[in-house]
């Protein structure tokens, strides 16, 4: 038995459909319809209604940094998705099983949530305060493949017909970290455009992530003209939690 023929024939068939998932995920990158603005965030939906799923995969990537949530929950853990590379020529993209975060029930409607940041590509980056290094507007890109107890199969992908959403940001960037409002927005202020830019890049899977590494006390607390100072007693990169309940 030629195992090594066999094993040949496997590895092509496989790249073959992973090249061509590439290529169309590259077919669907979306970006703001507005002029740029340093440090904005912007944030976009797609609703969508099914049956029962068995089977859930969301591929997605950005030329910037983004989040994806889906029905309110964080999908991956993932931060800074989906890296920074050199953009001309390597973008990184995710593959995660949302088969659990899907509202399993027929017609039951399900609300896919994309938050899109500048990050290294087109927000303000290096010693010289750079901004638009790579390109003029951020911009991301998804497919969401679903797969039915009765056996039909559909994807759903980024595009025109997403809802772009107040940002509960008005500000986020590498340098000065974000200015975020808690109280959440959600009104649709129109849709996303497709991005014109260059995406003659290489597409490859994310091998190494960044994550949460743990959650600190606060160890002192300020106030001072009219402003809470939370001290954490050390340097460190990280997300603040507040909980209004407290």
């Amino acid at each position: 038995m030629d195992f090594g023929n066999g094993f040949g024939v496997g590895q092509t068939a496989c790249k073959k459909g992973r090249d061509k998932m590439q290529e169309e995920l590259k077919k669907y990158f979306i970006t703001i319809d507005r002029d740029y603005k340093e440090g904005e965030v912007a944030v976009f939906r797609q609703k969508f209604c099914g049956k029962k799923v068995v089977n859930a995969v969301l591929l997605s990537t950005a030329l910037g940094v983004y989040e994806a949530e889906i029905n309110g929950k964080k999908v991956g853990e993932q931060m800074f998705a989906p890296g920074y590379t050199y953009y001309p020529r390597r973008v990184l993209y995710q593959e995660h099983d949302v088969t659990d975060l899907l509202s399993g029930g027929d017609g039951e409607e399900n609300e896919l949530t994309v938050y899109l940041g500048q990050g290294w590509y087109c927000g303000r980056f290096l010693c010289e305060n750079k901004t638009q290094i790579y390109g003029e507007k951020p911009a991301v890109s998804w497919i969401l493949r679903m797969k039915f107890a009765d056996g039909e199969e559909k994807a759903i992908h980024s595009g025109t017909d997403a809802e772009e959403l107040e940002s509960p940001y008005e500000y986020a960037g590498e340098y000065d970290g974000e200015i975020y409002f808690a109280r959440g927005c959600g009104d649709i202020i129109g849709h996303p455009a497709v991005f014109a830019g260059k995406t003659d890049f290489a597409l490859e899977k994310t091998l190494t992530e960044v994550h949460v590494q743990e959650e600190m006390p606060v160890r002192e607390v300020t106030v001072s003209g009219g402003r809470t100072i939370l001290d954490f007693g050390q340097n460190f990169a990280g997300i603040v939690e507040i909980d209004p309940e407290f």
